[in-house]
């Protein structure tokens, strides 16, 4: 058995653009990869995420025809963050027709977004709409928020 690592790297940042607007940057490295997602949210209703910039650059892929979802990522603007994203992601940029990178890039991504929205950004509210927020968006993701529970 060949023991030789396959090294990946995965980067997200998330960060305030200006107002509600939060940016987030995700990148994904190893040696056949060199992708990164950016999308800008709308942040001004935690509760309602929406997308309002999406795209993706692919400096180092395995195959050129890997390049060709690039052009739908701007089909990602104006999507609610809801039930069912992760499917309309597929849908618009993964599939057979599509980049499972561009979809893990994008969805992880928003994942991130909506902690930091919720958990960090939220707490410059009030303490309890802070944590009303945080039970609405949070609740049973984790042991340190469970459903219906504070």
């Amino acid at each position: 058995m060949d023991t030789e690592a396959f090294p990946r790297t995965r980067t997200t940042e998330i960060f305030k653009i200006a107002g509600a607007v939060v940016g987030v940057r995700n990148v994904i490295l190893d040696p056949f990869h060199h992708i990164e997602v950016e999308l800008e949210l709308d942040a001004s209703d935690p509760l309602n995420l929406s997308i309002l910039r999406a795209e993706a650059l692919m400096p180092r892929v395995p195959y050129p025809i890997c390049r060709q979802p690039l052009e739908r990522m701007g089909q990602l603007v104006g999507l609610r963050v809801k039930r069912g994203l992760r499917n309309k992601v597929v849908e618009l940029v993964g599939g057979s027709r599509g980049c499972v990178h561009l979809v893990d890039l994008t969805m992880d991504g928003i994942k991130l977004a909506i902690q930091a929205v919720v958990v960090v950004w939220a707490r410059e509210r009030l303490p309890e709409e802070a944590e009303e927020i945080e039970r609405k968006v949070l609740g049973g993701i984790c042991i340190a928020y469970p459903r219906g529970e504070k």
